[in-house]
């Protein structure tokens, strides 16, 4: 799981990587490489816009429009 700066929110799930708004309403589906399991996705770069995410027994990265937000630092 992860967040973006605009707050929304990417949870790996059987469909996909489901994107939820700030009120948890799923606002895009983000399709899976592959159809094995999904685990553990990240915003990072050196920018903070491409989204990793295990796939089975791969790491896949795909460049975003957003940028990803730290969870540790001070807003």
């Amino acid at each position: 799981m992860c967040f973006d700066a605009s707050g929304r929110l990417y949870v790996c799930t059987n469909l996909g990587i489901q994107v939820c708004d700030d009120g948890g309403r799923c606002i895009a589906i983000l399709n899976k490489p592959q159809e094995k399991w999904l685990a553990n996705c990240a915003l990072g770069g050196p920018e903070m816009n491409y989204i990793y995410v295990c796939n089975g027994d791969h790491v896949y990265r795909r460049k975003m429009k957003v940028k990803g937000a730290l969870s540790w630092a001070k807003q």
